[in-house]
């Protein structure tokens, strides 16, 4: 059986030369930052939430990945404001 689209024929109004290119988004804003009991709790949750899918027989990688990478980075921010207080305390 032909392919369809070998003897689809494009419409004349569309030429290759008028599409236009999307401008390159911006930089993302600075994103609000979070308490540390609301940083403590999004830990305690995707580490909850990763360790199910780690534990799950047929394992689902993009989940694995999206909550151990989030776990990453609210880990970093908590022993970044580990370190500031401990600083402040120091000063004081």
């Amino acid at each position: 059986m032909p392919s369809l689209l070998r003897n689809s024929i494009l419409p004349s109004s569309i030429e290759i030369s008028t599409i236009v290119r999307k401008a390159a988004p911006s930089p993302p804003q600075k994103k609000q930052k979070m308490s540390l009991t609301q940083t403590y709790y999004l830990a305690h949750t995707a580490r909850g939430k990763l360790s199910k899918e780690a534990a799950r027989a047929d394992h689902n990688l993009g989940r694995l990945v999206g909550h151990a990478n989030l776990l990453d980075g609210l880990m970093l921010d908590l022993a970044d404001a580990e370190r500031e207080q401990e600083n402040w305390f120091n000063q004081t």
